[in-house]
């Protein structure tokens, strides 16, 4: 009887504890993705730009509450519609990219509100230097066949970070010292 009775209350608990989903593994998809930026100079205008190379892979668990962002940026990809300024955004007083071809970023914490990611918290990592960022997460949406018949996730992303942060203070104050960064993501399911 000890023994049937142990038997039945064990099978109720394991039906009582909800099923674990494994954690979702996302490829990022560069032709799907840009990171865009934009910051004011000269007091009043607004400059835009944007990397054409981004790499990168994506885990969720939004049961758990958990997961992972790592974003490889290639530095020398950058454009903003001027071939003069990007030759300088790309050279020593600004990205460095001959030295510092990658611009880094790995997620340390998620936050996710009402079973959604809402926030990355991590370490960006440009022209060598690792400074704590945290990113917003505006929208993003899961799903099957979302990326040409295959299952993906898009995602919004948006942040501010200090150029001095980074040792690219170069014509401070003449460019402002915050850039606005913007994520459009295109992940597809691994």
């Amino acid at each position: 009887m000890r023994v049937r009775l142990a038997g039945v209350l064990l099978c109720a608990a394991a039906a009582a504890t909800p099923a674990r989903a494994d954690p979702v593994r996302y490829r990022v998809d560069p032709a799907l993705t840009t990171v865009e930026f934009s910051v004011v100079h000269l007091g009043f205008l607004r400059a835009r730009g944007r990397f054409a190379d981004v790499a990168g892979r994506i885990t969720l668990d939004a049961a758990a509450g958990t997961g992972a962002v790592e974003l490889d940026v290639a530095a020398a990809t950058v454009a903003t519609g001027w071939a003069l300024r990007d030759a300088f955004l790309r050279g020593e007083l600004m990205f460095d990219a001959g030295r510092h071809p990658h611009v880094h970023f790995r997620s340390t914490r998620v936050a996710f509100a009402e079973g959604r990611l809402a926030r990355v918290d991590g370490d960006l990592t440009l022209r060598g230097v690792t400074r704590a960022v945290s990113f917003a997460v505006t929208a993003i949406a899961c799903g099957t066949g979302r990326h040409a018949g295959r299952d993906g996730c898009d995602a919004e992303v948006a942040g501010t970070i200090r150029r001095s942060d980074f040792a690219l203070d170069f014509a401070w104050p003449l460019i402002d010292d915050e850039v606005e960064l913007r994520f459009a993501i295109g992940a597809t399911r691994e």
